[in-house]
């Protein structure tokens, strides 16, 4: 889970850290094949329904993108070096983005290196900036 804290991007893996902390400090949520019983915590905490894989890619097929009062999920596929796919919800309710996938994938690592401590107002650059996110930009003055 990433947050922030006194200006800084930081990661905590505990539920328990979410539950006690306020949660407009979250910014993503990264479950990476977890165990049900959490996910059903997390659904209850956060309000959100988290579907399951067979969901994810029947939904992927009809409907990439669903939208109600204040939930957005946009399901996508992932390209898995061995070719085949890898299905991934992406979850943005309260500006908490929460990611549900079931593999590793290159994209997500690559994403959270760049997540290193960092002013948090990097992030209010828009997203495609993220992309393109030098080291150097870190130490740059708030």
């Amino acid at each position: 889970m990433f947050y922030h804290k006194d200006g800084i991007v930081r990661l905590s893996r505990s539920l328990e850290f979410l539950k006690s902390n306020p949660i407009q400090n979250f910014l993503w949520i990264d479950l990476n094949d977890v165990d049900e019983e959490i996910e059903n915590e997390l659904e209850d905490f956060l309000k959100i329904y988290i579907q399951e894989e067979e969901e994810m890619i029947e939904i992927e097929m009809s409907s990439r993108y669903i939208e109600t009062n204040d939930t957005l999920i946009v399901n996508s596929n992932f390209l898995l070096s061995n070719f085949e796919t890898d299905p991934v919800s992406f979850i943005l309710k309260n500006n908490i983005l929460v990611t549900v996938r079931s593999e590793e994938l290159i994209s997500f690592h690559e994403t959270v290196k760049r997540y290193r401590p960092i002013p948090k107002t990097i992030l209010l650059v828009p997203t495609c900036w993220l992309h393109s996110w030098r080291p150097e930009w870190s130490s740059m003055p708030t």
